[in-house]
């Protein structure tokens, strides 16, 4: 056993120090019990590692199942030229000026069309290329005779 002031040896049964004369005891001090450890900041990083794993997993696996549906594709408008009503006459016109277009090399997926109106006699439309996003211009075609023009 040591002395605990001056770290000097003291022998068995001795009640105090020889070389310095602190009171000494037949047995050493017991060390302080090491502090308690806490467990429940571990449970909650690892809870929270766990559920951030599982949301990672569902997230991906929502994602390969809407790249797996594909969407459906709209079917075609089909414009019959007796049936009554006013849109008649432009749809004509749009689609007239759609085919005068992929005639001249555009591609029929990238032909956009918008409609201006009905314009002294002639539907004023707009064109453009989706696919090379340029516009390809004001056209008109007139309403009676379906002659397109660039205006």
């Amino acid at each position: 056993m040591r002395c605990t002031n001056c770290d000097a040896r003291i022998p068995h049964g001795a009640t105090s120090c020889p070389n310095c004369g602190v009171y000494a005891l037949d047995e050493p001090p017991k060390p302080p019990a090491p502090p308690r450890r806490v467990a429940w900041p571990l449970v909650a990083v690892v809870a929270i590692a766990l559920a951030a794993a599982g949301a990672w997993w569902w997230w991906t696996q929502q994602q390969q199942q809407r790249k797996a549906i594909a969407p459906a594709k709209p079917l075609p408008v089909h414009v019959v030229r007796d049936r009554p009503g006013g849109n008649v006459a432009e749809a004509e016109a749009i689609r007239a000026l759609r085919s005068y277009l992929v005639v001249r090399g555009t591609p029929a997926d990238c032909v956009v069309i918008m409609s201006n109106g009905l314009h002294a006699g002639a539907y004023h439309l707009t064109a453009l290329d989706r696919c090379k996003n340029i516009k390809l211009g004001p056209w008109s075609v007139d309403a009676k005779t379906h002659e397109v023009k660039m205006r």
